[in-house]
């Protein structure tokens, strides 16, 4: 189960450095706004298209068999931006890569709903350890905010300062 997890995980991470590259591209001059619309439209009806193909695909050939044509699917639409340029065809692409996302999502969350609970519940807690303990030894990325002073009468001396330094904010507001 680790294998297909880390390939859906490499997948997304191709599949956004993909989109990436080709809004890229598409922005340089010269290249119509409506056939940018049109090339980066393209990826959400493919990944609408995947989803309703790939029921019945996986029900005729089943999960294996499903899952490769999937990835040479996929395979095939990421390399086709390689070899042209040509705009049109890179429309196809978007539309091929979309699907082939979804359908790997759809393959990848059915086959894993096969297992029996007992081991999909233990892979779940491994992967939920694996998240909190990555978030906790995350350092903090800015120092903790100091802490408010407290309250106390309002005579106090953090009354005082708090005071003033409104005072000094608004004045200019109150003419």
């Amino acid at each position: 189960m680790l294998p297909i997890m880390v390939g859906i995980c490499l997948a997304c991470i191709g599949s956004a450095m993909l989109t990436t590259a080709v809004s890229l591209h598409l922005g340089k001059p010269g290249i119509s706004p409506q056939v940018v619309q049109i090339v980066l439209t393209a990826y959400p009806v493919g990944f609408l298209v995947g989803c309703l193909v790939t029921r019945p695909a996986v029900a005729q050939y089943g999960h294996e068999r499903t899952f490769v044509a999937i990835l040479m699917l996929a395979l095939l639409a990421a390399s086709g931006f390689a070899f042209t340029d040509f705009l049109p065809s890179w429309i196809c692409f978007r539309l091929l890569g979309g699907m082939a996302m979804a359908s790997l999502f759809v393959v990848c969350e059915s086959w894993i709903n096969r297992v029996p609970d007992r081991y999909r519940q233990s892979h779940a807690h491994v992967a939920a350890a694996c998240l909190t303990r990555s978030r906790v030894n995350v350092p903090r990325s800015r120092p903790a905010a100091p802490r408010r002073p407290t309250r106390t009468a309002r005579g106090g001396p953090q009354w005082a300062a708090a005071r003033s330094r409104l005072d000094r904010r608004f004045r200019p507001c109150l003419g």
